[in-house]
């Protein structure tokens, strides 16, 4: 017996099994991820290598020299691409097609291992980027405030920032524009020269001062208790009063050769939104999570936060990748049902019986 003789004679199983297939497809449409565009893993990694204070030449001949001549024996390796700046060190390796990239970022640490015995002390440690569309921000928005400006930062990172985190399928959050605190030291020349004393010297003291250090356990009873210096510094007042050098009998603090601000970092570049400064927040989503569902848990968790924030701080939306999802969903169904209903007219123009048109147009 054929089958279509089969579906005849047993029309309630073959209803049955339609049913079936449609209710799954059904379930499994409302399951998919949404995304903008597939998830895309170009075979590229980057070593970015900072290097404050140095220029592009020096980057070029102290950092990105080395990098190259250990990265360029990496494994499955097409080419290198290198680009040297101030302050900066980009090194890109790029793999053939299919290469295995987990085993090629241990490869790639591996000479980065070798390199940083011969690139300059002054440079950064290292970081391994890999390259992935997963990366790009699903959310942008402008975080602005007219009053709370020297807070801003610290708002933005602790009352923001750090729920969103928390959120199923948030990934990394950064932000741009903000203004951090930043203690700001002077020194008179004249002075060091008077105490013989050198920038470095004091460099080496300050950052040996600035440090929490663990004094062992005390034992009260039946409990033991971990003991902890403090030694961090708290304020400038603290780093003004820091000695830096012994001369006889006298005591020379920072202060004594030095002036010590409390301030802001210098900022070459400003973020403002609706005529006000404030900062840029990126919102990327984990590996595989639908973007949709991402970018309304985040809008919802916006919205929940509002009332715990000062009144002033406005935050703006300038960028929702959901947007564009939505847009392309809505054509893709005006089109599919403009086809459906073209296909049922140009069958009954041909077969002139609407039954018949419609069973195999539903086909």
């Amino acid at each position: 017996m054929r089958l279509p003789e089969i579906a005849v004679n047993r029309p309630v199983s073959t209803l049955m099994l339609f049913a079936a297939v449609i209710l799954i497809g059904v379930i499994s449409f409302f399951k998919l991820n949404l995304d903008l565009l597939p998830e895309i893993d170009p075979p590229a990694i980057s070593v970015i290598t900072p290097y404050p204070g140095a220029s592009a030449s020096d980057v070029e001949s102290e950092v990105t020299k080395y990098m190259e001549d250990q990265l360029s024996i990496t494994p499955n390796l097409d080419r290198l691409e290198s680009v040297s700046k101030d302050n900066l060190s980009i090194v890109t390796c790029i793999f053939n097609w299919g290469s295995d990239l987990d085993v090629a970022v241990n490869d790639i640490r591996e000479k980065i291992d070798f390199a940083k015995v011969d690139i300059a002390d002054g440079a950064d440690e290292p970081v391994v980027f890999k390259f992935s569309s997963s990366i790009a921000p699903v959310l942008v928005m402008t975080v602005t405030a007219n009053e709370s400006k020297s807070d801003l930062f610290r708002i933005v990172d602790k009352q923001i920032a750090d729920p969103l985190k928390r959120l199923h399928g948030v990934g990394a959050i950064f932000y741009e524009g903000a203004v951090e605190r930043e203690i700001n030291v002077s020194f008179d020349r004249q002075a060091l020269e008077a105490y013989h004393l050198s920038i470095y010297q004091i460099q080496q003291t300050l950052m040996a001062e600035n440090l929490d250090l663990p004094a062992g356990t005390i034992k009260i009873n039946e409990s033991e208790l971990q003991l902890r210096v403090a030694g961090r510094y708290k304020n400038s007042v603290e780093i003004a009063n820091t000695i830096i050098a012994k001369q006889g009998d006298s005591l020379i603090r920072l202060k004594d050769v030095a002036r010590v601000l409390d301030g802001h970092e210098e900022k070459s570049q400003w973020t403002w939104g609706k005529d006000s400064p404030g900062m840029v927040v990126f919102i990327q989503k984990q590996s595989g999570e639908n973007t949709v569902n991402v970018i309304n848990a985040v809008k919802k968790e916006l919205v929940r936060l509002k009332p715990n924030l000062p009144s002033d701080i406005s935050m703006d939306i300038v960028v929702d990748t959901s947007d564009h999802i939505y847009i392309m969903i809505r054509n893709l169904a005006e089109s599919a049902g403009a086809g459906a209903v073209l296909v049922v007219l140009i069958c009954f123009v041909f077969l002139r019986r609407f039954r018949t048109s419609f069973v195999v147009s539903l086909a």
